[in-house]
């Protein structure tokens, strides 16, 4: 299959940002690197299946990336809806004063953000596919449709019942089924499309409904003959049913059925195809199309990185405290003067977002920052932010499109937590007779994950009877078949109040694992060259589960640095030199 490049535009996208020279940017982005963790663990994947509200009628748009289907994720165990894609009212943002905006720049911008949307969602999601969805069953849309499709059918049905029959709605589905072939045949194909204009000429079976010569039976066996030919080896059941079917009716109404199923499995088989592809160039597009967004929006006196910018900001903020050296731009006499760090690395012209610097040599770029801070430490602390998200703040325009992909994360990382805290109360409290059995540990999880598999953990609090009543259940049940003494009525007490509570915010087993999660997790961001991901204390029995979000936050973050590194580079660099010249201010 013939593939398209998608548009490439890097100078446009890697144009600078005001007040951030070429040297600082290259400079905080070869900052980047040195902290880049090197390897991505394995992971398991999940099946995200995502259905079209429309598809565009030409496939090869698709291959293009140019495809303006929208789609939406089919129902899932998730407890949160989710968007896969984004709308340009995620983008849209005024600031102030207002400007009234034409809707031809509307949907030029949410054209734009649309295409770019799909190819990032083809890219990073493997799983990427799209499915049929039908209304929900008692629904106005659903019983609409339900009439419609009926009426249709029942004229059909009563124009060939006539004497003579009356063919003008079947040399309409005919005709139908024409263009779906069309769009099914490869270009490769040029026998099956020889056979499909020989046979479906419209003009010849419109002169043999004239004469009164029509056989429709013998089109339906020469559509269910190119439908076996063209199909997925999934729709050869379905094919092979439809020709047990001898009304005519019945039989168009299965054949147009199978042909919307059949456009899908194209649709994906060509996703398929192109997503090595998309994956090697999407950074690029990704990045140009970003940028004609960015333009869009100044042109319509809009700040595209607003919230990005304060999304970077508080991590800044977060790392001077920690760093003890720029509090709420407060400092002692003695405070240390700012440092000039050198970051010797080499590196290769495709490592950097912009076209300055020397490419392919060993140098030596300073980083003026104040002490104790890095631009890797401070970018390292706003993605981890993104686990811990806040929903009084909006998200960042630059991670709009994984903004689902990453509170889903967020979530997994409080369940993680909670499962750790629940395991180490009930190890402490019952002690030696079940310490070390691996067994028995992976059970009790295996058995809580089913136990709050269908809530939101908003909801926890109210399953969290069931779990402490299970967990004495199957710790009693233990100790017995092992020859130990049953746990007494005080301390069944007593471990049955601390699981309970271990969902409050303020449980202190639970708070403290839940931040040595994140810290760790920012541990390996800032580790270089990791080739086995050891999982954080407590944690032990939630290895698997540990790697696969660790995995994903990683191939998330990575991609996402790829693309819009040179922004945060220059946001990084302007904060940075804030808070230089206000500790170099006080400290004189």
């Amino acid at each position: 299959m013939e593939k398209n490049k998608l548009p490439q535009n890097k100078t446009d996208a890697d144009e600078k940002v005001n007040e951030v020279s070429p040297r600082e940017q290259n400079q905080l982005m070869f900052a980047f690197d040195d902290q880049s963790p090197q390897t991505t663990p394995r992971e398991g994947s999940q099946q995200t299946a995502i259905s079209p509200q429309k598809l565009t009628e030409n496939k090869q748009s698709l291959r293009n990336g140019a495809s303006e289907a929208e789609a939406q994720e089919s129902p899932s165990d998730s407890p949160r809806p989710k968007k896969m894609f984004i709308g340009p009212q995620d983008f849209l943002t005024q600031s102030s004063p207002p400007r009234f905006v034409s809707l031809e720049e509307i949907m030029k911008a949410a054209d734009g953000v649309t295409n770019m949307s799909l190819a990032h969602e083809i890219a990073v999601n493997n799983d990427f596919r799209f499915q049929k969805v039908d209304p929900p069953p008692n629904s106005l849309e659903k019983q609409v449709n339900d009439i419609m499709h009926k009426a249709f059918w029942d004229v059909l049905e009563e124009k060939l019942a006539e004497d003579p029959p009356d063919y003008s709605h079947a040399m309409v589905l005919l005709d139908e089924v024409k263009r779906s072939f069309m769009e099914l045949v490869l270009p490769h194909h040029q026998y099956v499309r020889a056979q499909i204009e020989e046979v479906l000429d419209m003009k010849l079976i419109e002169q043999q409904v004239e004469h009164g010569a029509l056989d429709i039976q013998y089109y339906a066996d020469f559509i269910l003959y190119i439908m076996a030919k063209l199909c997925a080896p999934i729709r050869d059941e379905e094919i092979d049913k439809l020709r047990e079917i001898k009304d005519i009716v019945p039989l168009f109404k299965g054949i147009f059925a199978t042909l919307d199923l059949m456009k899908l499995d194209m649709v994906n088989f060509t996703i398929q195809q192109i997503r090595p592809y998309l994956q090697s160039h999407s950074i690029d597009y990704e990045k140009a199309k970003f940028q004609e967004f960015l333009k869009q929006q100044q042109e319509n006196n809009v700040d595209g990185l607003l919230f990005t910018k304060a999304w970077l900001h508080r991590a800044g903020e977060i790392v001077c405290k920690e760093a003890r050296g720029c509090s709420d731009g407060t400092h002692s006499s003695n405070t240390p003067q700012p440092t000039t760090k050198p970051v010797t690395e080499s590196y290769t012209k495709s490592s950097l977002p912009t076209s300055e610097g020397a490419a392919g040599e060993s140098s030596v770029r300073e980083v003026v920052t104040p002490p104790g801070v890095s631009p890797a430490a401070l970018l390292n602390t706003a993605y981890i932010e993104l686990l811990d998200w806040q929903k009084d703040y909006v998200f960042p325009e630059t991670l709009l499109m994984d903004e689902n992909r990453f509170l889903d994360l967020g979530e997994k990382v409080k369940w993680l937590g909670l499962m750790s805290s629940v395991l180490m109360v009930t190890y402490n409290t019952v002690g030696s007779p079940i310490t070390g059995v691996r067994r028995f540990k992976e059970k009790l999880k295996n058995d809580i994950a089913i136990i709050i598999s269908d809530i939101k953990f908003e909801q926890v609090n109210s399953v969290m009877p069931n779990v402490s009543d299970h967990v004495v259940k199957e710790v009693q049940q233990f100790l017995k078949e092992h020859g130990y003494t049953e746990l007494n009525e005080g301390t069944v007490t007593s471990l049955k109040g601390q699981i309970q509570s271990i969902a409050l915010p303020s449980q202190p087993v639970h708070k403290c694992l839940r931040e040595r999660l994140l810290t760790h997790i920012r541990k390996l961001l800032s580790t270089p060259g990791i080739q086995e991901i050891p999982v954080p204390a407590g944690f032990a029995a939630m290895a698997e589960e540990f790697s696969h979000v660790y995995g994903q936050f990683l191939r998330l973050i990575m991609h996402n640095r790829a693309v819009f590194g040179v922004y945060y580079a220059n946001i990084i660099a302007d904060f940075l030199r804030k808070k230089t010249a206000e500790l170099t201010s006080d400290s004189n």
